[in-house]
Order: structure tokens, then sequence, then C-alpha cells
């Protein structure tokens, strides 16, 4: 019976909604819940049908899910990238037909492989009249008599094995619910990501934009339909724009020791899925500006050895995984002498450079920026491209590589699981190879529902393993749980290592579970490219771009002919920020950085280690609500030339 009482106290029922939809359709929100991992699973059926089509002239035209939303089209293009796509919100502007003819033609003079156009589902001409991939296949057939096969991709793309992202997406976005329902707004919500950091909007907002979206859809006002959309659909769509710019240019040795203007990319520390991407992108965009681009070999012992090749988008155009494009240099600036540097720089004539790689590349910047009033030649502008999967780069929420190498780690923890739980009260303690940083662990371990995760800098006694192994002991013999998972880094303690561990569980655990040890080594740095990295990789390998030679038409020539700028601005990092891409001086992020543990005084993530004890009901904890009101949805729509940019952009390069 419900009383009057009851009744008065629960006069609101508060709703909190969660967006779970793989083609990302709804306005207010970067990602939804699938939608990485059903353009994970199209990227590995389009890698698939690549290395097929690279063996024949057939063309194949795939079509994926997504009636009113190109995200999945626009995303799987860029990470593959693909000779044409065709979206709902962004038709050709003319006649698609020869834009098509044009584009497979280009390909073809300068491609290896073979050609691959992506379609949605809604895909329709700028009259709104639909375009199926038969009519495209009879294009290529009657006007280029190229052999065409159609993939439907259908329900595939919504199966199979969550990715990393998503699980860890679905886990924030489902704790943060919970707690708004707790002590949220009254009025109802959504729970929202920016980037990597998660926020709430109202859902009328919500719905107000995402309707609207369709509306001007339906209007064929394609310009505020990408505007709605969102910066991160945006910056895609421009992605794919400058990827398709791009011209076969080669530049040969011969034409770079004449003098033409240049700039220099060079590798430093470990290789990284993904960095070949970077390269691929930087140089692109550097050729369109009419730069020529050295690749120095080995780091920066191959710089001291004058070892480079030179770079154009004929060599680079087919980078897609290769791991070592560049060489990697083991040690950083600091352990060679600067002077050998400086006249190295000047010989190779070089305007600018990037510098790829994690803490290494930082480091070495940092020594350059200090150098750089006794050293003229290393006072040309800089900017470190963060790769690597540490993630432990300061001022950058995310770094290139990482998110490939957390789904190595929950593959293994999941394969591991599996095997536990078919032998029956079995405990695995993990080896993670995180040296003193503690991203992959800690994601890995929220991913996988580990119930401890131990790492370097969350310091953790004796007291606290024997309060883990008791809490597993309860667990296995009171849930019913058949299986458990401890991960533990590198370095994580100067005693209590992983064979420690593994038997300091061993003997709690007698009687109740058995305990094995497994280390997962250097598989983490192999593998495939997730489509997040490879899709950061291309935008940040232009933002890069884009800065440094802005940076370098600005920068006046000395008298002696050197391009010379002692100022705190000449040495930047790439950091994403929240949802943002900023370029923060190296001055400025010396005040942020720990170089005793080598590593950011801030870590986003670390907000993410009680949810972790949370998830594996450790109830002595508290995960607190870590949103607030998202008022960023309505600085979304109003980047009133997003649109317009594009399309002069898409003009001048297929005009």
């Amino acid at each position: 019976m419900v009383n009057r009482t009851l009744l008065q106290s629960s006069r609101r029922l508060r709703v909190v909604g969660i967006v779970s939809s793989i083609v990302n359709d709804v306005c207010g929100t970067d990602m939804s819940i699938g939608a990485n991992s059903a353009t994970q699973r199209i990227l590995e059926t389009l890698d698939a049908i690549m290395t097929n089509a690279s063996s024949s002239q057939t063309a194949f035209i795939v079509e994926v899910m997504g009636k009113t939303s190109g995200y999945l089209t626009l995303a799987s293009g860029v990470a593959c990238d693909a000779s044409m796509i065709f979206l709902p919100e962004w038709p050709p502007q003319g006649d698609w037909k020869e834009e098509l003819c044009n584009k497979v033609r280009d390909d073809l003079l300068i491609r290896q492989q073979g050609l691959m156009i992506i379609k949605s589902e809604g895909a329709t001409d700028v009259q709104g009249q639909p375009i199926t991939a038969e009519e495209i296949s009879k294009v290529l057939r009657e006007k280029l008599k190229i052999i065409s096969q159609i993939t439907v991709l259908g329900h595939f793309q919504s199966g199979g094995v969550p990715t990393a992202y998503d699980r860890l997406l679905g886990i924030r976005m489902g704790s943060e619910a919970v707690l708004l329902m707790k002590d949220g707004p009254l009025d109802a919500c959504i729970v929202t990501i920016k980037g990597c950091e998660m926020g709430f909007m109202s859902l009328e907002k919500c719905l107000g934009f995402t309707n609207a979206t369709e509306k001007f859809l339906a209007e064929k006002d394609f310009s505020n339909v990408v505007r709605r959309r969102g910066k991160n659909f945006q910056c895609l769509l421009s992605s794919y724009v400058l990827l398709h710019s791009m011209r076969s240019s080669p530049v040969s040795s011969m034409a770079i020791l004449a003098g033409i203007r240049r700039v220099g990319i060079i590798q430093v520390g470990m290789d990284t899925l993904g960095q070949c991407i970077v390269c691929k992108a930087f140089v692109g965009y550097c050729q369109s500006r009419g730069y020529a681009v050295i690749g120095i070999k080995d780091g920066f012992e191959g710089l001291l050895r004058r070892q480079f090749i030179p770079l154009s988008w004929d060599i680079v155009k087919n980078w897609t995984s290769e791991n070592d494009c560049l060489g990697s240099g083991k040690q950083a600036a600091e352990h060679y002498q600067l002077d050998s540097l400086d006249a190295a720089v000047n010989e190779l004539n070089i305007c600018g450079l990037i510098l790829l790689g994690s803490f290494s590349a930082y480091e070495s910047l940092c020594t350059l920026y200090e150098a750089r009033l006794q050293y003229k030649n290393l006072g040309i502008p800089m900017c470190m491209v963060p790769t690597g999967i540490l993630n432990n780069v300061p001022g950058s929420d995310i770094t290139v590589g990482c998110d490939s190498a957390l789904n190595e780690y929950v593959t293994y923890c999941d394969k591991m699981t599996r095997v536990a739980h078919a032998s029956k009260n079995y405990v695995y303690v993990i080896e993670t190879m995180c040296e003193n940083a503690g991203y992959l662990t800690t994601l890995a371990a929220v991913c996988s529902e580990a119930d401890a995760a131990y790492i370097s800098l969350e310091p953790f006694t004796l007291n606290d393993l024997l309060k883990d192994a008791d809490h597993v002991k309860r667990k296995i013999q009171q849930s019913g749980c058949r299986s458990a998972l401890i991960l533990i880094g590198t370095n994580s303690s100067e005693f209590y290592n992983t064979d420690f561990v593994r038997q300091l569980f061993a003997e709690e655990g007698k009687g109740v579970f058995s305990c094995k040890k497994g280390v997962m080594g250097h598989v983490q740095l192999g593998g495939h490219i997730s489509v997040w990295d490879r899709q950061n990789a291309i935008i940040h390998g232009f933002r890069a771009g884009e800065w440094l030679l802005n940076y370098v038409d600005n920068v006046p020539v000395s008298p002696e002919g050197i391009l010379y700028d002692p100022g705190p601005n000449a040495k930047v990092v790439l950091s994403v920020s929240k949802r943002n891409i900023k370029f923060k001086t190296i001055a400025r992020l010396i005040c942020e950085t720990d170089f005793g543990t080598q590593n950011p005084t801030f870590n986003w993530w670390m907000k993410l280690r009680p949810l972790l004890r949370v998830m594996a009901q450790h109830f002595d904890v508290e995960y607190e609500l870590e949103i607030s009101d998202d008022t960023s949805a309505v600085s979304d729509v109003e980047d009133t030339n997003m649109y317009d940019m594009l399309n002069e952009q898409h003009k001048h390069s297929h005009g």
C-alpha cells in the first residue's frame, strides 16, 4: 500500500539516461556506448578486404549502418583512408558521379593498394536523392571500366567483443548514472562524455539538439547538421577533407639538398603503434603547403650521423600498420653533445622539427628548450606529438598508441579469466609492463573487473596485500565466484614484486584457491592499431603540421640566415585536454612534471582507482561523482564557419 507520506516524498521521479547507440546519433555527447566497438569491427573487416583489394584491380564498395548518422562511415573512412565516403550529413556538393570518378582516378595514379568506397545506409546527394551501392558500382563500371564488389555489413557491426574503450565508457556512465540518481538534478538528464571527461546535460536539451539535427537533415540544411554533430564529428570530417587534398608529388633527395624549405620529423624512445600514421598525416599536410619533409632515422643518434630519408606522399601514403617507420632512438637529447646536435641541424637546414615519443621525447624537448639560447640552430620551432603506450606525457590526457595497448591488455586478461574460470578457483597475478606509470594497469583492471591493481603512484603496504587476499578468499567462498584477477605493474614496489604477491596470495588462499602468475611482456607493443588510435594519429599529425608551418611562416630569419626564436612559445607539446587540442609551451609544462617518476603531477585516470575497488566489491571505499553540469554542448554548434571552411577545402582540392 502506498501511503500519503511515501507518495509525498517521491513526487518527483529521477530519470537518468545512458546513450547506447552504435551509430552515435545522439547530439550532446562525443560517443555513445557501442559506437567504438562497431567502428572497430568495421575497420577489421575493411583491413581484411583491403588485403584482397591490394592484389587485384577490384574496387570494393562497403555499406555500413547509419540512416541519419554517418559517424560509422566517417570514422572508418578516415581510419582506413578510403577513396571516397558518402554521408547523410555531408553529401557531394556537385555531381557526385564526376567527383567519384575524379577521386578514383587520383587514387589509381598514386596508390599501390586497392580502392575502398564506404557509404552510409542513408547517403544521399545534395538534392536528397538516395545514393545506392549499385549506382556507385555502375558508375565505376561504365565510366572507368573498373570491376567492383559490393559488401553490406548489416548487423554484423553490432556484434562481437566490446573494445576496451566501450567497456570503460559503459562502466563509467553506469556508475555516474547511479550517483546522479542519488545526488544529481531533479530534472531528467543524460550522462555524456567529452574527450576523457564525464558530464551530464538535461534530457530536454539533448532531445532538442537531436531532433533539430534530424529536422535540418530533412530540410537539406547540411551546414547546421554538421555544426550540431559536434566538434568530434567536425574534426574527423576536416581530417577526411585534408586527407583527400593530398596529391602525389615526389620529392627527391637532390631536390631536398638543393635548398627547398623543409622541416624534420624524429622519433625518440620506444616504437609505438600509430606513429607511422602520425608521420603520414604530417608529411601529407606539409606537402600540401609546399614544404619538404625529411625523416631522421634512429633518433638523435641518426641526426648526428646525418641519416635521413626524404618523405613525400608517394612514400607514406600506404603507411598504416608499420611500427618502425623511422627507427627508434633509445636515448633522449641530454645524452648527446648539444654542440654536435646544433651542427647537425644547421647542416640539414631544417626550419622546424616534430618529435614523436613518450617521456624520452618530452625530456629531449626540455633539454633543447634550455639549450636554445646557447645554440642558435636549436632555437627553431619544435612540437612534440605524444605517442606511447604508457600515457605519461605531461599536459596531455591521451597519447597515440595507448588505446591499442589497452585493447591488448584487456584481451590478455579475458583469456586468463577464461582459463581461471574453467580451472575453478584460480587466481591469476598478472604483471603489466608499465614502469612507473599506472594508466594501463588501472584501466585494464577496471575493464576486466580485476579485484586489485597495484601501481607505484599509489603506494601499498603488506597490510593492503593481506586485506585483498582475504577479500578474494571470502569472495570465492561466499559468492560462488570461481576466479579472480590481480594486476601489478613493474616497479610498483621495491619489495613487493610480482613473485612476492603471487606467493602471498597462494599462501593466504590455501585450501580455497590456487594462484598462478602471468606476464604480458612485450606482447602489448604489437597487435592491431585501434580505430581510436588511428583517428587520433591522423588528427594529431595534421594539427602538429598546421602549428609548425604557421609558426615557421611567422618567424623572422636572422642576419646570419638562421630561423631563430628564443622565446618560450617556440617549443610546445600537442596536448589533448578534455576534448580540445591545445599547444602548451614546455616552459609551462615543466612546472607540471614529476621528473623523478617520469609522470605528470596530475593524472586524470587516478580518479578511477576508487571505481576499480567498487567494481571488485570492496565496500570500504566510496566513488565520488566526477561530473558537473555540461554546458559545453552549446559551444558545439557555435562554429558557424566550419561547414563553409570544409566546402572551401573540398572545392580547392577537387576544383
